[in-house]
């Protein structure tokens, strides 16, 4: 099997380490009202103001939506081209979360840490609640992609553009003033997986229609330089706002949302730029694929809910927020080395159950299916 290029999997590594970030920021960017710790442990960075600190931190808050934009964009580029059935896959990765999620749990709650039995059954059916949000619509997008694909292959270049521009219209310009903090719900019914979906569109097209664009690493830097100066300048303008005027005061957040065009453009460009780095490392490419379990161990629910909070507290009652700012650099170095560790450890030992249960599920749904579905054509 030839070797992956490992260009591409330096920068789902940065992506992983970014989105670790964005999660540890949101943390002490929320507060935890179930949780027994003191209000001033946390900010509202939806607020303006001058702290230096918190307007770094309201930058590190767009490492979120920059990395998921990542990832999805690198999956993306493979997909675009294939119509091969990836149900195994999808049982795998509903294999793994599940049994992490369980894991986690036991871990928990053999430690003293009381959990709510609410909160348990959300945890031993992870998938099923979305406990992990982009895993579970992953999943989804896995079972749809092949027709996707069958669609895009069957458009001319005309449709596929309109289809495109469609969707870039209701996620990125029409849903993209969902942003605003007073905005309760998403218009057309705007979601994840839509995004997924349209992503997957721009994506499909560029590669089939726009090679030379893709393939610019001057067209490609120039994106990037000006959607990147842009977009701190955004953030940094609506908080010096939020300072003059009522309305924005709040809205200092406004651009931290998965679809932010600006964001979409940074990642497109950051891809091409690193896909043309070529070169071969085992190791790169090995760690690389830890990727998926350190999201699901640094974003595990409980995680999220019981341990993050806790060591933020600690950091506060000892040391204060002084130095947050770096205090938030080396809480996530911490966690994206403790979840690496954790995630190697897994792929050698529980991984191998986890394929093991998939396989057997997989073997029972595919033989239940063609049944059923041989009963349903013979009735037809």
């Amino acid at each position: 099997m030839k070797e992956r290029e490992s260009g591409i999997e330096v920068l789902k590594i940065a992506a992983i380490f970014i989105i670790v970030i964005f999660h540890v920021v949101l943390t002490v960017g929320r507060p935890w009202p179930a949780l027994p710790y003191p209000a001033d442990c946390f900010y509202d960075l939806n607020l303006a103001t001058t702290d230096i600190s918190q307007i770094i931190l309201k930058l590190f808050r767009l490492f979120g939506p920059l990395g998921n934009s990542l990832f999805f964009i690198c999956s993306a580029w493979f997909l675009c081209d294939s119509c091969r059935n990836r149900t195994e896959k999808i049982f795998q990765m509903i294999a793994d979360v599940w049994l992490l999620s369980v894991i986690l749990l036991a871990v928990f709650l053999g430690s003293g840490v009381h959990i709510p039995a609410k909160e348990i059954i959300k945890n031993i059916f992870p998938t099923s609640f979305a406990q992990n949000w982009y895993a579970t619509c992953y999943i989804v997008f896995l079972a749809v992609f092949p027709s996707l694909n069958v669609l895009i292959g069957n458009m001319n270049q005309r449709t596929h553009l309109k289809c495109m521009t469609l969707l870039l219209f209701v996620c990125y310009g029409f849903n993209f003033c969902c942003g605003f903090s007073f905005v309760t719900t998403w218009f057309f019914y705007y979601t994840e997986l839509v995004n997924f979906i349209m992503i997957h569109f721009v994506i499909a097209y560029v590669k089939k229609y726009l090679p030379d664009i893709a393939a610019s690493k001057k067209c490609n830097f120039l994106i990037l330089i000006f959607s990147l100066v842009s977009l701190v300048a955004l953030v940094l303008c609506t908080n010096f706002l939020g300072l003059k005027i009522d309305f924005f005061r709040t809205e200092t957040l406004f651009w931290s949302i998965d679809n932010n065009p600006l964001i979409l453009l940074i990642a497109f460009a950051l891809f091409n730029l690193f896909r043309q780095w070529k070169f071969v490392n085992k190791s790169v490419n090995a760690f690389s694929g830890l990727s998926l379990f350190i999201y699901l161990i640094h974003e595990n629910a409980l995680i999220r809910s019981y341990f993050r909070p806790w060591v933020w507290s600690v950091i506060h009652q000892r040391y204060g927020y002084e130095h947050i700012v770096g205090w938030s650099l080396v809480f996530s170095a911490v966690l994206f080395t403790a979840s690496s560790v954790l995630s190697f450890i897994y792929t050698g030992t529980m991984h191998k159950v986890a394929r093991f249960i998939a396989m057997h599920a997989y073997q029972w749904a595919r033989k239940w299916y063609c049944t059923v579905s041989d009963k349903i054509m013979k009735i037809g």
